[in-house]
């Protein structure tokens, strides 16, 4: 009698385990997109994760680096040199 219960509740976690993880879809993130409205009302397509960041102000520069997200960026404007 005691088996039929381990053997019942072995069945259940499995059932619980398994119906848990249905929901998870493993997908590359980098082959999807995003698509956008630009400032011209062109319609662009982005990457869905951002690796990288081009800040054109200067106060934006320094609030990234500011916040811990200076690696993200790659490219800045000769403002952000002018105003320091």
């Amino acid at each position: 009698m005691k088996s039929l219960y381990k053997i019942t509740a072995l069945l259940l976690t499995m059932i619980i385990a398994m119906s848990s993880l249905a929901g998870c879809s493993f997908t590359n993130q980098k082959e999807q997109t995003r698509s956008i409205v630009d400032i011209t009302g062109a319609e662009v397509e982005i990457p869905a994760e951002v690796d990288e960041v081009v800040n054109l102000f200067s106060f934006g520069c320094q609030l990234m680096v500011g916040l811990g997200l200076g690696d993200y960026l790659i490219g800045i404007s000769n403002a952000t040199f002018e105003t320091q």
